[in-house]
């Protein structure tokens, strides 16, 4: 899914779009002792609680509970502070938010007693506006317009990264197959200082060429993009790696696959994104999101024809499109995977977006994003609970 805008517009609240899904979970999890919750909330939310009156003769030593109290909490969760969720996707279903869609086929909400409404708007700039109006609690967002709230009273803040390295094709039309071809032609993006904007500034790098050598035309999101390239309306595209095989036997040419291209840099795609004030009031909610988000990640390569036929599901593609597209991203490099920022990564976010947006000058992008809550993760078992590579 790409980026359409990392401004934050002003003005009226953008409305959702009409394609919703709804999740009604149920509670389903319960905690290992009432110690551990006070613990986990206290971890989350401020000073430990006091520990509880000694035992009574009667009951068993003191260190033999503790032992299994301890084994039994490991990679437990809190209870949410907040059960009932509103996340905003900045674009429809793709294979570029695959994760989310296995968390939510495989009701991993749902294991962690929440109750998760996705929301579609039309672009990252509408999600990034509803959540800031109001309309979502949390938001599922690509790194540019979370580097911008930065310069706003209004910041918010990365959680969870979902990727950061970028696999976008540039795809030429069936007359333009060097960068001999492009140089003087149009190049389509969603927007200026959107993730399909960063592809492109990579791409053209790739090819030894700049944005001077080329007219950057912002178009739309993917399907948009996609129609003006199959019509001629642009001589190239920022599109998604995994339709290479639908493109290709219609004569259109892949000219970067930005997989190949190393250390030029990266930019967070869709990511759970939130605000201070939700964080400071919902942690354990805040927690368990990002718990079902990293489980998502790690399922989607366990259980790939599961993740196949989520995808066939709420894109609605057929199967063996999915199938080929998830094929397709599970054998590309995917970076990050357990979730945690990079401050290299948004300091180049920073650097794509500057020219658009001079407000973001005097910014720090490393503060876009926070690792608190994959490290209390850590701190309990999760990653290796559940298999997550490096844990």
């Amino acid at each position: 899914m790409d980026a359409a805008a990392y401004h934050l517009p002003s003005g009226r609240a953008a409305r959702p779009a009409r394609n919703v899904w709804r999740i009604t979970l149920m509670r389903s999890m319960r905690l290992a002792s009432p110690l551990f919750a006070a613990l986990i909330v206290a971890g989350a939310c401020g000073p430990a609680a006091a520990p509880a009156p000694a035992a009574s003769a009667a009951a068993p030593a003191a260190p033999a509970a503790s032992a299994a109290a301890s084994t039994a909490a490991a990679g437990t969760l809190p209870k949410p502070d907040k059960v009932d969720v509103k996340i905003g996707l900045s674009g429809t279903a793709t294979i570029g938010i695959l994760g989310q869609l296995v968390a939510r086929g495989l009701n991993l909400f749902e294991k962690y007693g929440l109750k998760v409404e996705f929301v579609t708007f039309s672009g990252a700039a509408q999600a990034a506006q509803a959540l800031q109006a109001g309309q979502v609690d949390v938001g599922d967002n690509s790194g540019g317009p979370v580097v911008a709230s930065l310069a706003t009273s209004s910041p918010t803040q990365m959680v969870f990264v979902t990727r950061h390295n970028l696999t976008d094709n540039m795809y030429g039309r069936k007359d333009v197959k060097t960068a001999a071809d492009l140089k003087g032609k149009n190049l389509a993006i969603s927007s200026f200082g959107s993730q399909s904007h960063a592809g492109a500034l990579l791409s053209l790098k790739a090819l030894g060429l700049t944005e001077k050598d080329v007219t950057i035309t912002p178009v739309g999101n993917d399907v948009a993009r996609l129609a003006a390239l199959k019509a001629g309306s642009v001589a190239a595209s920022m599109q998604d790696s995994a339709i290479a095989n639908e493109l290709t036997p219609l004569g259109f040419n892949v000219m970067v696959e930005l997989t190949k291209v190393k250390d030029l840099g990266g930019v967070p795609r869709t990511s759970l994104v939130v605000t201070p004030e939700f964080q400071a009031k919902y942690p354990n909610t805040t927690l368990l999101l990002v718990a079902a988000y990293l489980e998502g990640v790690t399922e989607m390569r366990k259980q790939t024809d599961k993740a196949a036929e989520f995808l066939a599901k709420d894109a609605q593609i057929p199967l063996a499109t999915a199938k080929a597209q998830v094929a397709i991203e599970m054998a590309a490099p995917w970076e990050p995977r357990d979730g945690r920022c990079d401050n290299k990564v948004f300091e180049f976010t920073k650097q794509v977006n500057l020219p658009s947006n001079p407000a973001i000058a005097n910014v720090d992008p490393t503060k876009a994003c926070t690792n608190l809550y994959l490290d209390k993760l850590a701190a309990l078992g999760f990653q290796k609970k559940i298999g997550v590579p490096g844990y």
